[in-house]
């Protein structure tokens, strides 16, 4: 029965539905508590601790999955070891502790490599590459996306392989590649929704919304950012809610409709300061600050600004930081 409420779990979670995935790893758990199972109670607080994170429940995450790194580093279970540490690190990094996600990714990645778990050493380069798109080197971001790929793809691991397509349209956008990124970011969608990956759909339902705006058709990134918020709230992902209101904001000022990408950005914000997420926080911060001088609110735009570059600093946001003091100097001109 132990094995049958993890595999539940294990099928809830590849279809996104996290309050099955958490009810069944709560099932497994109280099962192998019973049976005196501290490997397959190891495996559930991962469970759990994975769900709660996509719901954006970030205490219960970090407790279950501390928990589940405990009960498997006793026991022995070091590749479920390194999966607690890697989501771990996931959760330090969408609250902006960039140091701590990568010493939790590079000890996820060293007991992976030892135990030569690929699959988990694939997903941990993944990672590892996200970090330094947060720090602003795209370079190194590249070259760890491109190493997980390659492994994803000798493994067969096609959901996987659907991010990580993604992450280097990410990568390809950020370079200034946006007709590369369109690209990648299209088949990553195809590749998720054939998995049945609802989550990843919606992310890159967003991110061609964006690179679609960034392209000037700004009837079609609407359009897109629209598919996706009904999508990831249908899904329940409170953090990937929070980027997609934040670009619908964004795509309303590029059409001139300040009032409503306000309101939009103004719900980001809420949604990102209740979550904890530094990142999201300091982006609806800055473009609150454009769309305040858009509309002549000169002072409104340096509040937003500089709070937006005090986390920045904070934090290590390289990129946002580099757009606060440009926005802060273009605002001397006024």
């Amino acid at each position: 029965w132990v094995e049958v409420a993890q595999r539940q779990a294990r099928y809830a979670s590849s279809t996104s539905d996290y309050p099955a995935a958490i009810a069944a790893a709560r099932d497994g758990i109280r099962l192998a508590r019973a049976v005196h199972d501290p490997t397959s109670q190891a495996l559930g607080h991962f469970q759990w601790g994975t769900a709660a994170r996509h719901q954006g429940d970030y205490e219960t995450a970090r407790c279950q999955l501390e928990q589940g790194m405990a009960l498997s580093r006793a026991a022995g279970m070091r590749q479920v070891e390194a999966d607690c540490l890697r989501v771990l690190g996931i959760l330090s990094l969408d609250q902006g502790d960039y140091d701590k996600a990568k010493t939790y990714y590079e000890e996820s990645l060293r007991i992976s490599c030892e135990e030569g778990d690929r699959r988990s050493e694939s997903k941990t380069l993944n990672n590892l590459g996200n970090v330094f798109v947060y720090q602003g080197d795209w370079a190194s971001a590249r070259g760890y996306h491109e190493q997980a790929l390659a492994v994803f793809r000798e493994t067969g691991d096609r959901r996987s392989e659907g991010v990580l397509l993604g992450n280097l349209g990410m990568d390809a956008s950020l370079q200034g590649d946006l007709h590369a990124a369109r690209t990648y970011y299209e088949q990553s969608r195809l590749t998720s929704h054939e998995v049945g990956d609802r989550d990843s759909e919606s992310r890159m339902l967003g991110n061609l919304g964006s690179v679609s705006g960034s392209l000037g058709d700004l009837a079609a990134a609407r359009c897109f950012l629209e598919q996706a918020l009904l999508l990831v709230r249908e899904v329940g992902c409170p953090p990937e809610e929070t980027t997609i209101l934040h670009r619908l904001g964004l795509a309303l000022a590029l059409q001139g409709d300040y009032a409503a990408a306000g309101d939009y950005c103004g719900r980001s914000l809420l949604l990102a300061r209740e979550l904890g997420s530094r990142w999201c926080e300091a982006n609806a911060l800055g473009t609150l600050g454009v769309i305040c001088d858009c509309v002549g609110d000169y002072s409104g735009a340096r509040d937003h600004h500089e709070a937006s570059l005090q986390i920045a600093c904070s934090t290590g946001l390289r990129r946002l930081e580099g757009e606060g003091l440009a926005n802060l100097g273009l605002l001397c001109h006024h």
